[in-house]
């Protein structure tokens, strides 16, 4: 055992452990089906998964058909390797950053959008994808966005 963790005073907790519901067999992300949704960004945090990688982390809100309303994730690392999907991933959302470091300054400009995402899994698991919205792929001003 661990001294650390047997040292660790959780007495604080005690009254809101026992007051917390807990929902069995409640919907999760796997449960809905691989494909394209309208979604909106729900939330987006910038955070630290370790002490040296920080990670955007997206949840997208459903809008319309079966599964409205349900909720999907996307985490995305951020590192020299992945920094160029980071890139596209705001681009995507219509966030243009002179600076990269300006991020934490502006990621509230990316709640509230609505743009398409992709579900797909892959040897069991999943990942969710953002799409460009259907405006940036047409010149088009009479087709109406995603």
């Amino acid at each position: 055992m661990n001294s650390d963790s047997a040292s660790c005073d959780l007495s604080r907790f005690d009254e809101p452990y026992r007051a917390a519901a807990v929902t069995e067999g409640a919907p999760d992300m796997s449960d809905i089906p691989d494909g394209e949704y309208a979604a909106i960004v729900e939330d987006v945090a910038l955070t630290n998964n370790s002490a040296t990688t920080p990670a955007l982390v997206w949840t997208f809100r459903i809008r319309g058909g079966p599964h409205s309303d349900r909720l999907l994730r996307k985490m995305r690392p951020i590192t020299e390797r992945t920094i160029a999907w980071v890139k596209e991933d705001l681009s995507k959302c219509g966030l243009k950053l002179d600076v990269f470091s300006a991020l934490p300054n502006r990621i509230e400009e990316l709640r509230g959008i609505c743009l398409p995402v992709v579900k797909r899994t892959r040897d069991g698991d999943f990942g969710v994808h953002i799409q460009w919205p259907n405006n940036a792929k047409s010149h088009s001003a009479e087709e109406t966005p995603f």
